[in-house]
């Protein structure tokens, strides 16, 4: 028979129970002190997917045997209430939903002699509580590995987590870090732009990335590159801040020194370029009086001189012609992109057409055949870059096979929507390719001279046109098999020139 409730023994007991059980949104049990069910509520049979009926006089732990019996066993015994949370069970008519987790209490009701008459078994089913802090558990463990700084605040920028990396990064331990203020990693004037220029754009995006000076709990100032986002609950309510940091001191310093030593190589290269301009200007009238002289001793006195003497003169001259080219090419040379150009937009179809015109007497003394494929329009100083397309043109029809007209195709496409590889492509005698690395150097000849003019500065002063346009120039080639000279040039160089 199941045991009578001593609380059906006075009514004003009865109703307040029936009004505990009927609202209350816990499950709820009472049982002897047997552990029979005396009653459950509707939330208590719904949590067993049973009915309320079914309990009534059945044993508890024949419904669901677990180790909690010891628990039972005490508290009658010592008459002590016990509170657990999170206790896994497992419902053995239900193995299907699982391991199931429940905070649950257990508080023996007492008669008037002290004894233990019946119990009061409420229960809270956690589970879902206890998935969502195992999975932050996880998460916590996870970010706790990360090398870099992981930092998490409120909207007011107390701070809600500190990862091992932040203990790394800033020297403070999440003891001494955790609810102080983010302002705490910067020093006053770093904090306000960090207000202003990192946290006020975040804000308003929801994400931001910045570069900014943070303060180690030593005092010691470094640059940290920080990736900031907002938190957000299931309303999209933003609830706080999450930033990622890792230290770019090292970058920071790599950066200020390779701007450093870019200003020196822009310098020294601006010197020589003033030296190499001086030079060849300031040498060439003593070598225009070398050759005018030189052109006087021939046509008066050569008749007069033996052969021997008319050949050194001979040679004289030719050097000397030589040399005033050398002259002339270097000061073009030191010229090229020495002083502001204008850039604007350029047709390279309707430059190519010019260049050709310019070229023509070479291209019907050499029977050439020249190919231009479609090309494209770039931002850029149309004045270097028609210099670029003549010199590459003009060594295409320079370098050719005996007996075999120059046939040269001039093509293009596009690179990363950015850029142009604009292709010059011909069937003259090539060269090895293992000396593509002196091709561009100044002065630098890889063909005879008695077969082949020229000072040696025409790919020199190609590179130097393309370098100035923020591109690329390469050379591919092998003896006999003619040359290919790739330029690569941005649709607008970024620069400023």
């Amino acid at each position: 028979m199941p045991s009578e409730s001593p609380f059906s023994k006075n009514p004003e007991y009865s109703q307040i129970l029936e009004i505990f059980f009927k609202h209350t949104v816990s499950c709820l049990a009472l049982l002897d002190k047997n552990y029979n069910f005396i009653r459950v509520n509707e939330v208590y049979a719904k949590a067993c997917n049973r009915d309320v009926s079914e309990f009534t006089g059945k044993n508890h732990f024949e419904m669901y045997p677990s180790d909690a019996r010891e628990i039972f066993d005490r508290v009658v015994e010592t008459k002590v209430p016990f509170q657990t949370f999170s206790r896994p069970f497992v419902f053995p008519d239900h193995p299907e939903w699982g391991v199931t987790y429940w905070d649950w209490t257990l508080v023996p009701v007492l008669d008037g002699r002290g004894e233990v008459e019946m119990l009061v078994f409420s229960l809270n089913d956690v589970t879902e509580r206890h998935k969502a802090e195992q999975k932050i558990r996880q998460q916590a463990q996870i970010i706790d590995q990360i090398h870099d700084s992981v930092i998490s605040t409120d909207m007011d920028g107390h701070i809600t987590g500190w990862n091992k990396g932040a203990e790394r990064l800033f020297g403070y331990s999440a003891q001494e870090a955790m609810g102080k203020h983010i302002s705490l990693l910067y020093s006053e004037d770093h904090f306000q732009f960090l207000e202003e220029h990192v946290i006020a754009p975040l804000k308003a995006k929801g994400r931001h990335e910045a570069e900014v000076l943070c303060k180690h709990k030593s005092g010691k100032l470094f640059y940290i590159h920080l990736s900031l986002s907002l938190l957000r609950d299931e309303n999209e309510t933003a609830y706080g801040m999450i930033g990622y940091s890792m230290d770019i001191s090292d970058r920071k310093i790599a950066e200020r020194m390779f701007k450093r030593y870019a200003a020196e190589l822009e310098r020294s290269n601006r010197e020589l370029d003033e030296f190499a301009s001086i030079a060849a200007h300031d040498l060439k009238e003593p070598m225009r009086k070398v050759l005018t002289f030189g052109g006087l001793l021939w046509e008066k006195y050569s008749s007069l001189l033996v052969p021997e003497a008319r050949d050194y003169l001979e040679r004289m001259r030719k050097a000397a012609e030589r040399m005033q080219l050398y002259l002339n090419d270097l000061l073009k040379f030191s010229r090229t992109a020495a002083q502001p150009r204008v850039m604007e937009p350029v047709d390279l179809a309707e430059l190519a057409a010019e260049t050709l015109c310019d070229l023509e007497a070479r291209i019907a003394a050499s029977g050439a055949q020249i190919h231009i494929g479609p090309l494209p329009k770039i931002v850029a100083d149309r004045f270097l870059i028609q210099q670029l397309f003549q010199n590459l043109l003009a060594n295409a029809l320079k370098f050719h096979k005996q007996g075999e007209p120059p046939v040269v195709h001039l093509d293009s496409r596009p690179i990363d929507g950015a850029s142009w590889e604009i292709v010059f492509r011909d069937n003259g005698i090539g060269f090895d390719s293992k000396l593509v690395g002196e091709l561009f150097l100044p002065f630098k000849r890889l063909h005879g001279r008695s077969k082949y003019d020229g000072s040696g500065m025409g790919l020199a002063i190609c590179k130097k046109i393309v370098d100035y346009h923020k591109g690329t120039i390469a050379a591919q080639s092998s003896p006999g098999n003619g040359a290919v000279f790739i330029v690569t040039l941005p649709d607008s160089p970024s620069a400023k020139h």
